[in-house]
């Protein structure tokens, strides 16, 4: 079975009235899980789907903490080291985010995730 440490940034708010970038923000103790990470560099856009604790409205309201609110557009860093120290790591951009209510859990969030290649494509 394989081992992996991930690390889970929010680098970019399109929000921001200038400069867009900020000093990341490290939500890694808020992902729930991480699916359908790709790396291919066949023409093809990246993609990935992160599931976030939305408990409290955490990256859905700006007066939730110290969790800055996710919008279509920002960016995300995601980079994954697996057991034999390869590692993986792209800059995604917010394609859509869908809330989910749980019994237990909460509020959690979906965020659909793609690469940045996505802008070569449209051109």
């Amino acid at each position: 079975m394989a081992t992996w440490s991930y690390q889970v940034k929010y680098v970019y708010d399109d929000s921001l009235p200038s400069g867009n970038f900020l000093t990341p923000v490290d939500i890694s103790s808020n992902v729930i899980t991480i699916e359908n990470m790709t790396d291919v560099g066949t023409g093809e856009v990246n993609t990935a789907v992160l599931m976030l604790n939305a408990r409290d409205g955490q990256f859905i309201t700006a007066d939730a903490g110290s969790t800055p609110q996710i919008n279509q557009f920002d960016r995300i860093y995601i980079k994954i080291t697996d057991t034999n120290g390869a590692i993986y790591d792209k800059v995604y951009e917010v394609e859509s985010l869908q809330q989910q209510k749980t019994i237990k859990d909460g509020i959690r969030l979906v965020v659909n995730l793609m690469g940045l290649e996505r802008h070569l494509q449209q051109v």
